[in-house]
């Protein structure tokens, strides 16, 4: 009686498991298909948080809720964050926020001088959700804390230098390959795209020239062609037909 027991509270909680996946990745998928159709009312209050919290790489967060919900159906498990790949994909998207911050954070700084960074960028984005009258958002909130954060700190080169080495370290954790061999083999693809585009040139600089040439060569020889010869050649044919 105990084992049947057991058995049957084990698969009560794989159904309620199940069941609760379903729910969830449900959910997941017709939220973010309300915000990035922005159906009514509430699906333009979640296109505009989405846009203020990730800027204009929102699309990316919300193409990952989505996947992320067909996976919980399908596969009826959560996604393991502490993976290599996926934590590769975050590094690169934080990194790509922080990038898009630069052109916004210029403006900003022109936006009004006797106001703190934040204060101007909280006012920024009020007036986005407000009146809707605002295309750019950089890198959102989170981009631009971050970015903040790494500018005060190493300036404009150093928070672009260390974003590149993010997206390194990124494309090295979903690829799982070291980043010095992902520099080595960028610089050896380039190498041969050079190459590539140099025979490319060579070819329409010199054979398609040469071809072109060789054709006129042939039209000139044609037009030196004596007009006299061929009389003479004609008036000797018929003479020898005669006889």
């Amino acid at each position: 009686m105990s084992k049947d027991k057991k058995r049957m509270s084990e698969e009560e909680n794989q159904e309620e498991t199940v069941f609760y996946f379903d729910i969830v990745g449900s959910i997941l998928i017709i939220l973010s298909l309300i915000s990035l159709g922005r159906l009514g009312s509430g699906g333009n209050i979640l296109y505009k948080l989405f846009k203020i919290t990730f800027g204009d790489f929102y699309w990316i967060i919300i193409l990952f809720i989505i996947i992320y919900g067909f996976y919980l159906l399908f596969f009826h498990n959560k996604i393991d964050f502490k993976n290599s790949k996926i934590i590769g994909i975050i590094i690169i998207t934080i990194s790509l926020l922080v990038f898009s911050h630069f052109s916004l954070f210029n403006y900003l700084q022109t936006y009004g001088n006797d106001k703190s960074y934040f204060s101007l960028i909280i006012s920024y984005y009020k007036d986005y959700f407000n009146n809707h009258n605002i295309e750019y958002l950089g890198g959102g909130l989170i981009g631009g804390t971050i970015f903040y954060i790494l500018f005060s700190i190493v300036g404009k080169m150093g928070t672009i230098i260390i974003c590149l080495i993010l997206i390194l370290l990124g494309l090295s954790l979903i690829i799982n390959r070291p980043i010095l061999s992902i520099i080595s083999n960028g610089a050896s693809k380039f190498k041969n795209i050079k190459k590539y585009i140099k025979n490319f040139n060579r070819f329409f600089k010199y054979e398609l020239s040469n071809d072109s040439k060789k054709e006129k060569k042939i039209v000139i020889n044609e037009k030196k062609v004596p007009i006299k010869f061929l009389n003479d050649l004609n008036n000797e044919l018929i003479f020898n037909m005669q006889q």
